[in-house]
């Protein structure tokens, strides 16, 4: 891993611990917040992959509030089939080869940081919001010998999206979400994004909707 990146993950990773963990007066969040995205740029993933996620906000005063995120990706290596234009097969074996043994990298970011609204609290916070913080990521990848391990990232997260009030008392939101993450250290034999030390293990652009209750 290169060693801006390296520098990133870990500052990252202290912010996110040393970050509080609820605003002045409550320690229960004032909105939860359901949200189904749908991202690209994750390694060697060339199709989207699902992001769910659980937003929660706690308000600091204004404009501004308290926001963590946990979200759940998931990147996929190999299991396809390579089919050639034309192929004689050999005595014994079929036309096509077989497809690779497909490996799974799951990753959990868990992000701590600041959401600011372009509408004020005077009655609920509505409207074009910006987020961002540091995060926390937990991985879980396979590698070349068929076992799997786990693995720390550090990173950030941050987002562009708009508010606004759904059916019933509950809320909705749309908007984009960008996730970075490196991993600590450099996995061994690791299969998928985690495994190249030459490029960022996490870089992924999502859109999302979202479905919430609370401020």
């Amino acid at each position: 891993m290169k060693p801006n990146t390296a520098s990133l993950a870990l500052v990252s990773a202290l912010a996110l611990v040393l970050a509080p963990t609820s605003s002045p007066g409550s320690v229960m969040p004032s909105s939860l917040t359901l949200g189904w995205g749908l991202g690209r740029g994750l390694g060697s993933s060339r199709s989207s992959i699902h992001v769910p996620s659980l937003s929660t906000t706690w308000p600091m005063g204004g404009r501004v509030a308290l926001w963590s995120n946990i979200a759940y990706m998931q990147e996929q290596t190999g299991g396809a089939v390579v089919r050639p234009a034309f192929a004689v097969p050999a005595e014994g074996h079929g036309f096509f080869p077989a497809a690779a043994p497909a490996h799974r990298t799951y990753l959990v970011p868990v992000t701590m940081g600041l959401r600011a609204y372009a509408r004020g609290p005077e009655t609920k916070p509505r409207g074009l919001f910006v987020e961002a913080g540091p995060s926390l990521a937990f991985a879980r990848y396979g590698t070349q010998h068929g076992d799997s391990h786990s693995a720390a990232m550090g990173g950030f997260q941050s987002g562009v999206g708009v508010r606004f009030g759904g059916m019933r008392g509950s809320r909705t939101e749309l908007g984009m979400s960008y996730h970075l993450a490196e991993v600590f250290g450099q996995p061994r034999d690791a299969i998928g994004s985690i495994g190249n030390p030459y490029e960022v293990d996490v870089s992924v652009f999502a859109a999302y909707v979202a479905v919430g209750l609370g401020d």
